[in-house]
């Protein structure tokens, strides 16, 4: 998890991604907003209306933003390409969720440990 402190305010983005076939939500940002949940809330709604997660040349994408709720928002960002040798554009588009939330706990990731070495690592290692 974050490193940051409980109370604090962040503003959460979630792309729609597909990983071989399957579509889920994943968390691609958490962006720390100094002050409280009202400054969190401007900041969540102007990413909304600017953001376009992964690109830089966001004057390239059309969009429509829905607020679903109090501190979320549902973006749809479109595309125009057109490929080489064919006879018109066509358009693409993709979506993200922006919320905003406060953060209520943080447990630290246990360091990992190192295998165990069962019989079969015991007789090829053996001298």
């Amino acid at each position: 998890m974050s490193s940051g402190s409980v109370g604090q305010w962040y503003v959460l983005v979630e792309a729609n991604e597909s990983h071989g076939g399957d579509n889920t939500w994943d968390l691609t940002d958490k962006v720390h907003v100094e002050g409280g949940r009202e400054e969190a809330l401007a900041r969540a709604q102007e990413m909304s209306l600017t953001l376009v997660p992964g690109r830089t040349d966001t004057e390239k994408y059309g969009r429509t933003v829905f607020r679903t709720s109090e501190t979320t928002w549902l973006v749809e960002v479109t595309y125009s390409f057109w490929y080489d040798g064919w006879d018109h554009p066509s358009t693409g588009s993709s979506h993200f969720r922006i919320s905003v939330a406060e953060l209520v706990a943080v447990q630290e990731t246990p360091p990992a440990e190192p295998p165990r070495k069962g019989w079969v690592n015991r007789m090829i290692n053996r001298g």
